[in-house]
C-alpha cells in the first residue's frame, strides 16, 4: 500500500518594489486574487495577468516556467512573501539564511512549506526538500516501532535506486544510539537500527502523516520474540508533475515513487 502524501504549498520570497507593485496591480483585477492572512495566492488569473507576476518578479520566462508556475497558481499552490514581517513568521527548515529574488541566480530559490500540521511555520529549501523528508520519514517511523514495540533490530531498505558507495549518520530524534545509514552497491539505500537491550521508547512525535493504516497496524501487533517483514510504496512527487518540479528546484533523480522492505525484530 503506497502512503498518499499531502500536497505541497511553493513559497517564493521578494522584497523588491517591483514585486509589491505587481500584487498592487494584479490586487486590482480582482479576478481570483486570494488573501489568506498575510499570504498572497493567485488563481484563475488571464493569462497576460499570470506573465505579469513572473515578469515582476525578475523569473526568465520559458514555456515550460510559465506552465509549471501557472498550474500551481491555478491550484492556489503558489504563495509570494513580500515583507520581512511575513517571512518572519517562518523558519528556514535548513538552517540556512534566506534567498529572495536574486536575478542572478540561474535556478530560483523556492521553499516548500512543511506539510505536517504541527511544523507549518517550517519552509524547506526545495533543492533539500526530498532528503529531509525521506529523513523524516525514517525518524517517524523508528518513533512508531520503538514507541509500540522493544524492538532489537530495524531495517529499513529503499529498493530499486542506484546510489553512491559509502556511508553516513542518519539521526533519529529521541533515540540513542543513532542508526547508521548504509549505501550499498545492490541498487539500495539501507538504515540500520540496533537496540540490544530492547528499551521501548515514550513516543516523541504526535502526528504520523508519513505512515500507512498497513504499516501501522502491523508494527502495533508487533509483541516481545515477535518479527514482522513488510513493504510498502511512498510517491515522492507529492502529485507535483517533471516539469513543476524541475521549475521549483526539486532533484528530479528522487522525483519518483519508491518502494521500501521494512523488517522489524522484537
Amino acid at each position: 500500500m503506497a502512503v498518499s502524501f499531502p500536497q505541497l504549498d511553493i513559497y517564493y520570497i521578494d522584497f523588491s518594489e517591483e514585486s509589491k507593485a505587481t500584487v498592487g496591480k494584479l490586487d486590482s483585477l480582482g479576478k481570483g486574487l486570494i488573501k489568506a492572512g498575510d499570504w498572497f495566492a493567485h488563481a484563475q488569473l488571464p493569462g497576460m495577468g499570470l506573465i505579469s507576476i513572473f515578469m515582476g518578479l525578475g523569473i526568465s520566462l520559458t514555456p515550460r516556467i510559465v506552465k509549471s508556475l501557472t498550474q500551481l497558481i491555478n491550484q492556489n499552490r503558489f504563495f509570494i512573501i513580500t515583507s520581512k514581517e511575513e517571512l518572519d513568521k517562518f523558519e528556514n527548515a535548513c538552517g540556512n539564511d534566506w534567498i529572495s529574488n536574486k536575478k542572478s541566480l540561474k535556478q530560483k530559490q523556492y521553499y516548500i512549506r512543511h506539510p505536517k500540521i504541527t511544523n507549518r511555520n517550517l519552509l524547506v529549501e526545495a533543492k533539500a526538500f526530498y532528503d529531509y523528508i525521506e529523513e523524516e520519514q525514517k525518524d517517524e517511523l523508528v518513533d512508531y516501532i520503538l514507541s509500540h514495540c522493544a524492538a532489537k533490530h530495524i531495517k529499513i531498505d529503499r529498493l530499486d535506486v542506484v546510489t553512491t558507495k559509502g556511508k553516513g549518520s542518519a539521526k533519529v530524534k529521541g533515540v540513542d544510539p543513532q542508526g547508521t545509514l548504509e549505501q550499498g552497491i545492490s541498487k539500495k539505500d539501507i538504515y540500520e537500527y540496533d537496540n540490544p537491550k530492547g528499551t521501548q521508547m515514550v513516543p516523541t512525535h504526535s502526528q504520523y502523516i508519513w505512515l500507512n493504516n498497513s504499516l501501522m497496524r502491523s508494527i502495533s501487533a508487533l509483541s516481545e520474540g515477535g518479527s514482522l517483514t513488510q513493504t510498502y510504496e511512498s510517491d515522492f512527487t507529492f502529485g507535483l508533475s517533471v516539469g513543476e518540479a524541475k521549475t521549483i528546484g526539486l532533484d528530479l533523480s528522487k522525483h519518483k515513487k519508491y518502494t521500501y522492505s521494512i523488517h522489524v525484530e522484537c
